[in-house]
C-alpha cells in the first residue's frame, strides 16, 4: 500500500517539525499563506535560507564580541579517588 500526500501537506509536515525557535517564521508563513496553497519547495527554501542567516549572524556575533568557546570543566573530575586539592 503506497499512500501519497499533496505537496501543500508536505509542507505543513516539514513546518510542524520544526523547533519552538521557529515559531515566529511559522505564524508568518501560516498567516500569509491563508489564500494559497503552501508549496514545499518554497518552505524547504526559506527554512534553509533564514537557517543560514541564524548561522552567519550568530558567528558574527561571536567573532565580534571576542570570545572563544571554553573547554574548561565545571563540577567534579571524572577521576575518582583523588584529592585534587
Amino acid at each position: 500500500m503506497q499512500i501519497t500526500f499533496d505537496d501543500e501537506v508536505k509542507a505543513l509536515i516539514l513546518l510542524s517539525s520544526l523547533l519552538e525557535s521557529w515559531s515566529a517564521t511559522i505564524t508568518v508563513v501560516s498567516n500569509s499563506a491563508s489564500n494559497n496553497k503552501l508549496k514545499l519547495d518554497n518552505i524547504r527554501d526559506l527554512i534553509l535560507s533564514k537557517d543560514v542567516r541564524r548561522k552567519s549572524s550568530w558567528e558574527s556575533s561571536s567573532s565580534s564580541s571576542g570570545s572563544t568557546l571554553s573547554t574548561k570543566t565545571r563540577g567534579r573530575s571524572s577521576q575518582k579517588g583523588r584529592n585534587q586539592g
